[in-house]
């Protein structure tokens, strides 16, 4: 991932409360080796450069809740990516960790969504999408995950 100051500034202006991220829609395509890391650097720069606390970021699977529960996945409930915990519960250096459908009807500051099971021009795999990325009160990055 790779983002220039002068671009990160453009994008993200927060108010003094480090509430609403003006529009940002970054989509990313990585092989699944990158997938961790990208998400670190997505969470030091939200969380640590530009201020926003833990509990506005929210990081959305396409997988089962089944999978996060029971370290399936990639992504699972306490899994610890760099310094933050990937939970079911908001709090203190916490993200919450959830599936695109159990976010339904829900929002969050900044999505974070991780398509693992994406497929491109598959109605079911662009529904989805439209859900997660409309979950977004201001920030919005999806990861596409090469297999």
């Amino acid at each position: 991932m790779e983002t220039s100051d002068k671009d990160a500034r453009d994008h993200f202006k927060l108010n003094p409360f480090g509430q609403n991220i003006q529009g940002i829609k970054k989509e990313f395509r990585i092989p699944r080796r990158d997938l961790i890391v990208t998400i670190e650097q997505i969470l030091v720069d939200l969380v640590g450069k530009k201020g926003l606390n833990a509990d506005q970021v929210v990081i959305l699977s396409d997988g089962s809740h089944d999978s996060l529960k029971n370290k399936g996945g990639t992504l699972f409930f306490g899994q610890k990516i760099g310094s933050f915990l990937l939970a079911d519960s908001r709090g203190d250096k916490k993200i919450y960790l959830d599936t695109i459908r159990r976010f339904k009807g829900l929002e969050a500051e900044v999505v974070i969504t991780v398509y693992q099971k994406y497929v491109f021009k598959e109605v079911k795999s662009e529904r989805l999408a439209y859900l997660a990325s409309t979950r977004a009160k201001g920030g919005y990055f999806g990861i596409f995950v090469d297999s």
